[in-house]
């Protein structure tokens, strides 16, 4: 049942320039991303093939890089994201003539329209490499694409965080969003009385806990219980109908076999909260 790939959110307010992006250098690599469904939607999830073929003439990477994909408005903010560490093969092993091609499920966030007569929101993509911890470092600008954004007024489904969550954190740059659970959180959702998609990203502690269970059930069913083999999982499941019960609404619950204070692991840390698994995004239709 798992595979790649969360929340009902609407992204009312990232509206982050983006000035990190900025290319400051050139590199023969060819970059192209596809979309399947090749139409994309606001409100929906959308399985994406990145394609990276390294041209003739291309010289090594130093060190391993991120890739970052931006997708923007017409005053160049940036929307959504779906930025990403190269499965598989680390940008300082890429080598002249290698390809390679990786699928990604893309959470695409409910869009504010600016204007209510547009049926499709001008976006412009941007794709390429850089070193997010270094502001300073290379930075390489591989793909720029103008795309049309269709309105989904059909979204997900309302997540209300009913028990066990902490309260909800941004990073620095304000461009992403979380939150805690401890041993154990509930969330709330309708019930669609009809087959259904969830998706769940997140991220465990393997400082903290290495082998750390993360349990899934909804509607009092078990979805999957796992040890995520690296820090980040995307986890998407179709449940059909009858698992969903009859109730109007249905318990999404996420819990760990063995969660942890920051103050008693972390050296200087002052968090004495309770922690199980980090939750970035729960999608649920």
């Amino acid at each position: 049942m798992g595979r790649k790939t969360s929340y009902v959110i609407a992204l009312l307010g990232l509206i982050l320039v983006v000035a990190s992006c900025k290319p400051k250098a050139q590199i023969k690599v060819t970059a192209s991303v596809e979309f399947n469904p090749a139409d994309i939607e606001d409100n929906s999830l959308s399985n994406v093939t990145y394609h990276w073929k390294m041209d003739p003439g291309f010289k090594p990477i130093q060190k391993d890089l991120a890739v970052y994909v931006h997708f923007l408005d017409k005053n160049n903010k940036i929307l959504f994201q779906d930025d990403h560490t190269p499965p598989d093969v680390p940008t300082s092993q890429w080598k002249e003539g290698y390809q390679l091609n990786y699928p990604r499920l893309l959470l695409i966030p409910g869009i504010v329209r600016t204007d209510t007569e547009e049926e499709n929101i001008p976006v412009k993509l941007l794709v390429g490499l850089h070193d997010p911890q270094d502001p300073n470092g290379p930075n390489y600008r591989i793909l720029e694409k103008d795309l049309k954004l269709k309105y989904n007024p059909k979204g997900p489904e309302r997540v209300q965080y009913s028990e066990g969550w902490h309260d909800e954190e941004w990073d620095q740059q304000m461009t992403q969003r979380w939150r805690w659970t401890g041993a154990q959180a509930v969330a709330l959702v309708r019930n669609p009385k009809k087959n259904a998609i969830l998706y769940i990203d997140g991220r465990v502690n393997k400082d903290a806990v290495a082998d750390q269970m993360v349990k899934l059930e909804i509607a009092g069913n078990l979805v999957e219980e796992f040890v995520p083999k690296s820090a980040g999982f995307e986890k998407y499941y179709q449940i059909p109908a009858d698992q969903l019960g009859s109730e109007d609404l249905i318990q999404i619950r996420i819990s760990v076999d063995k969660p942890f204070v920051p103050a008693q692991i972390v050296k200087g840390s002052t968090d004495q909260r309770e922690l199980g698994v980090q939750i970035f995004h729960i999608f649920f239709k």
